[in-house]
């Protein structure tokens, strides 16, 4: 079985979703787990250091305060759709 884990990652929501694929993994061993995170994000660092693998994609969220810093949001996610398809 395959459990891909992504999403807008904090402290709370990393904890929490770390805690449910380590459960995962312990009923059913056979299990292969693959975390999608931002590249230079916390998860980077926290979930290759409680052994599971995971996938950096070079995105960031919309910026509200500074519409200007938007400008390359579309093509940021034009390449990650590319990207995800592939994998």
């Amino acid at each position: 079985m395959k459990n891909n884990n992504s999403g807008g990652w904090n402290r709370r929501t990393y904890f929490s979703g770390h805690c449910h694929c380590k459960c995962h993994k312990k009923t059913r061993t056979q299990t292969e787990i693959l975390f999608v995170g931002g590249k230079g994000k916390m998860e980077m660092e926290k979930i290759p250091q409680a052994g599971f693998k995971i996938k950096g994609l070079d995105i960031t969220g919309f910026n509200r305060s500074s519409l200007i810093k938007n400008i390359g949001l579309p093509v940021k996610l034009l390449k990650v759709f590319s990207r995800c398809e592939r994998s």
